[in-house]
């Protein structure tokens, strides 16, 4: 069982990277691209690769009737609503608002599993949870928040994409525990797929890219690639292994590991601020994977 666990948070140390070099790499193709047709070609590019790697290993993509509408939702959360409401959100409000608003997801993550009845953790992971949302928090704050009333609506709609992605992690456990990693997430990504092009279709035959930039083009292939195919494999990998609400504080280590990224290849400078934001974000992600939980609490069920 050890193993497992360590391979898991292996996982998700390397999703936290990959995610990182996201907000520096896959910003110019979110600058250059349509948010539709953005979406619709990062999302159909990782399904070929998906199919294709599930057609080499011979992995069973059959759909029983009783997973059809959880992979319906599962698809909608992951290919429109969470990237959509996104991209959609940045337009409107300000970075430094929006990171603020991401650190909330294992709070949405294990409020959502403890009313399925999936999770009791002990409140030592409620600490972690609120110790690295505060630390987060303590940091970016620093660079500066915005709260003019036009960034609002910008600002709920990346509360939408927050929820969205709490939802998947939440309900997407299950199927990951029944079909296995790369199956959950191949099928997942191919239902959202289905769903999604007719309208993605369009947006990308009408859009222009006569001037999209070879650099917005890179970081289009790293969104598909290293993101969705490698990075959402990766935390799908955790979610069989992990508690979601375990898997979900990680992802606030990731405006960190961004942070230092940009120190080293974009020479963003590091402040006092981010060393004391940092370690208190580190200190309560440490505290939310020891805390386990409460006695007599459930086991996560597999169907």
């Amino acid at each position: 069982m050890a193993k497992p666990k360590a391979l898991a948070y292996l996982a998700l140390v390397a999703q936290t990277l990959i995610s990182a070099g996201t907000y520096i790499l896959g910003k110019y193709a979110v600058a250059e691209l349509e948010p539709l047709s953005l979406c619709f070609m990062r999302f159909g590019g990782a399904a070929l690769i998906l199919l294709a790697l599930c057609a080499l290993k011979s992995v069973d993509l059959s759909v029983k009737k009783e997973e059809l509408s959880q992979l319906v939702g599962l698809g909608v959360l992951v290919v429109a609503a969470d990237p959509l409401l996104f991209l959609y959100g940045l337009r409107l409000s300000t970075p430094a608002q929006i990171s603020l608003l991401y650190p909330l997801t294992p709070v949405f993550v294990l409020i959502i599993a403890g009313l399925r009845g999936l999770e009791r953790p002990h409140w030592l992971r409620w600490l972690g949870v609120v110790l690295s949302l505060a630390g987060v928090s303590l940091f970016l704050t620093e660079r500066g928040l915005s709260y003019q009333t036009e960034h609002l609506f910008g600002d709920l709609l990346v509360l939408g994409a927050v929820a969205s992605w709490a939802l998947y992690t939440t309900f997407s456990k299950p199927l990951v525990e029944r079909r296995g990693t790369l199956a959950a997430l191949t099928l997942a990504v191919c239902a959202g797929m289905i769903l999604f092009t007719p309208v993605g279709l369009t947006a990308t035959l009408t859009a222009d890219f006569s001037e999209v930039s070879p650099l917005a083009w890179l970081g289009l292939a790293y969104l598909i690639v290293l993101t969705v195919v490698v990075g959402y494999f990766f935390w799908n990998y955790a979610l069989g292994r992990l508690d979601a609400s375990q898997v979900a504080v990680m992802a606030n280590g990731q405006p960190v590991a961004t942070t230092i990224l940009a120190a080293i290849f974009v020479g963003e400078q590091i402040t006092l601020w981010f060393v004391i934001g940092g370690v208190i974000t580190l200190t309560g992600v440490t505290i939310a994977q020891l805390g386990g939980r409460k006695r007599g609490a459930v086991a996560q069920p597999v169907a």
